[in-house]
Order: structure tokens, then C-alpha cells, then sequence
């Protein structure tokens, strides 16, 4: 088995923890060897309280909080160049259960890569045909289709260290392929740092390359999907680079999904592209957003 296909066998490390009005998710960049790809949580529905947590449902984090877009479409622009269109939400089957849930319980699936770098045209025929951008995109709809609760995450790496096709266009066309895919958090790892911080800013919020431009005539519009940084200090203003966590909420159910990004990262990136930066340690980040 190759590398690249072992990691897409391989999900995030999903810290579940019960608190007494929202479960949070850790997304960490650990990679699991024997996993599957994808984890199914039954939320116990008497857990709906009013007592708040450290972790606030009603507060969005102070840093550049941008509203994730669940349902992304294509621009007329993107789709007159040829490229694909997310499914309008009319046209998608009705979501039925694979598991038949007891009655307090909600269930919630949980899709979950790792280390895509840039990926979007590699293919292999083992498991049945596993990589590129479009086997990832149908094997994605088909389980979210199953169910009536889910989210597609993201343990971080989706860009950096990438093929040419991905590469050659800084990494713009795997960000506008999860947006097609309809990707909802990426936690970032240490590749989204390889180019540097102002770079992995324009990954989030879009426009032209510093020194390129629009190097493919058209206009970036940056990732429609919430990046989350927890232990990522920028030193300059003592705040994290992204905000720590989202959440979300399902049949009155809160979930914290918490991003975390390799301790280790100042250490194994360029120090120019993590200059101002202090990456904290995971465990204790954690325990800090956790009452």
C-alpha cells in the first residue's frame, strides 16, 4: 500500500466529551493506522440543559469568525469555465438511516480525512478505487445521503507538499474542490503553514495571489469552510490565528468541534514562514476550552 494510500485510510484522532449542554470534538492531525474513515456518535437527546460550558454555543470566537456555508454552489463564473457544480440541496436523496437509533438518541456522523495535500487527480484502484477529488466527493455524498445528521471534517493538511496540478496554482483548486465537496471545518496542520501565515489567510478568505495573481484567470474566492486553529497564537496580538472551535447544532443538540494544529509545527516548518508564531501544546489547549 502506498503512503498516500494509507493516509486516506487513516481518520483524525475524534476526542468525544460529554459537558453538560454540548459535546466537543477534538480534531487532531494523529493519524490512526486500522481505522475506518468515517465515525457515527449517538447524542443522548436528554443532554439538552441551559447550563453554559467554557466552550460558548452562543458567543462566536473573537477571531475572524467567518460563517461556514454548508451548502456551497458555484459562481457562474467558475461554472462557465468548466467546472463542476455542487448538487442543488432539492435534487439530493432523502436521508435514510443505516442504524436504527433509539429513541433519546440523535445520531450524528462524522466524516473525517487527514492529509490530502493537494490530491485531487490521484487515483489507485485498491479498496475498489480510492483518492482523487471526485472518488472522495461520491463516497462523501453517498454516506452523508444515509443519514440524517452529519459533517465533513477535516484534521488538517488538505494543502502543502502537493501534486503539480494542485501546486502549480498554490493550492487554490483543492480548496475550490472542497467547497464543491461541501467541507465543513478543516482543523489546520503544519503543511497549511509551508507557505506562510498570509498565504494560509488568503487559503480562508480568497483573493489573487501576492505575486501571480489570478495565475488561472479566475478570481479566488477562498475556502467556503471554517478553518480552526486552537493552539495557534499570533504573538502580535495574543490571539489565536483562526478560531479555536465551531459549533454546530443538531435537533437542539450542541457540538464543539475544537481545531488543533502539531505542537511540533515551529520545529518542522521554515522559521521565516512561522515567524510571530506559537504553537501550544495540544492537550493543554484543550483543557483550557473545557471546563
Amino acid at each position: 500500500m502506498s503512503r498516500f494510500q494509507r493516509r486516506q485510510m487513516i481518520m483524525p484522532e475524534l476526542v468525544w466529551k460529554k459537558l453538560p449542554n454540548v459535546l466537543l470534538v477534538l480534531i487532531a492531525a494523529v493519524m490512526l493506522t486500522g481505522c475506518s474513515a468515517e465515525q457515527t456518535q449517538s447524542i443522548p437527546a436528554a443532554e439538552r440543559t441551559s447550563a453554559p460550558p467554557r466552550v460558548d454555543p452562543t458567543e462566536p470566537p473573537s477571531v475572524g469568525d467567518r460563517t461556514p456555508v454548508p451548502e456551497p454552489t458555484s459562481t457562474p463564473e467558475r461554472a462557465a469555465a468548466g467546472r463542476p457544480t455542487a448538487l442543488p440541496s432539492g435534487d439530493r436523496p432523502t436521508p435514510a438511516p443505516t442504524e436504527e437509533a433509539q429513541a433519546d438518541e440523535i445520531q450524528l456522523r462524522i466524516l473525517a480525512i487527514n492529509d490530502f495535500h493537494g490530491h485531487i487527480a490521484t487515483s489507485s484502484d485498491s479498496f475498489g478505487g480510492v483518492g482523487r477529488a471526485d472518488y472522495l466527493a461520491a463516497n462523501i455524498a453517498a454516506a452523508r445521503a444515509e443519514v440524517e445528521h452529519s459533517i465533513f471534517v477535516s484534521a488538517g493538511d488538505l494543502v502543502g507538499a502537493s501534486p503539480l496540478i494542485s501546486g502549480l496554482f498554490h493550492d487554490e483548486s483543492t480548496i475550490e474542490a472542497m467547497n464543491l465537496m461541501g467541507l465543513d471545518i478543516n482543523g489546520v496542520g503544519n503543511h497549511e503553514f509551508d507557505e506562510g501565515l498570509a498565504e494560509l489567510r488568503r487559503m480562508q478568505e480568497g483573493g489573487p495571489h501576492p505575486i501571480d495573481g489570478d495565475l488561472d484567470g479566475d478570481p479566488f474566492g477562498g475556502a467556503d469552510f471554517q478553518f480552526l486553529a486552537a493552539n495557534v497564537i499570533d504573538d502580535s496580538s495574543g490571539e489565536t490565528i483562526f478560531p479555536p472551535y465551531s459549533v454546530r447544532e443538531y435537533s437542539g443538540i450542541k457540538v464543539a468541534f475544537i481545531g488543533m494544529t502539531l505542537a511540533t509545527t515551529g520545529s518542522i516548518v521554515l522559521p521565516e514562514n512561522v515567524s510571530g508564531l506559537t504553537f501550544l501544546d495540544e492537550a493543554e489547549t484543550a483543557n483550557t476550552l473545557v471546563p
